[in-house]
């Protein structure tokens, strides 16, 4: 298991959900890129690899963010900032993880290694 999977396990989200492998996913690719990307932008990479379109990407991503447990705290308890039940949008989740894995990576000194 990668630590981005990991990582979206903390966060309640259920591997059995449909949407558990395009947030993974989201999350690499937001990660492993030096520039700006857009969420639309990610969802269509996803949706190429997969045969569907940038919508169906995300409403898949979406979901198996409204189907998480407890989100809100976990990714509170995770990033150790105070996180509202509204403010769980793919976008905001996907970014706070990676900054969060960004995070822990510099300071154990093992960014190659997260993804």
């Amino acid at each position: 298991m990668s630590s981005i999977e990991s990582c979206v396990l903390k966060l309640g989200v259920d591997p059995s959900v449909s949407g558990y492998k395009k947030l993974t996913e989201a999350v690499r690719i937001y990660l492993s890129t030096d520039e700006k990307v857009t969420l639309k932008t990610i969802c269509k990479t996803i949706g190429s690899k997969h045969s569907l379109s940038d919508k169906a990407v995300f409403r898949e991503i979406d979901y198996a963010l409204k189907k998480a447990k407890n989100i809100d705290t976990n990714l509170e308890k995770l990033t150790g900032i105070k996180i509202y039940e509204e403010d769980i949008r793919p976008k905001y989740v996907i970014s706070l993880v990676v900054e969060y894995m960004k995070q822990e990576a510099e300071e154990n000194g093992f960014l190659t290694q997260i993804m």
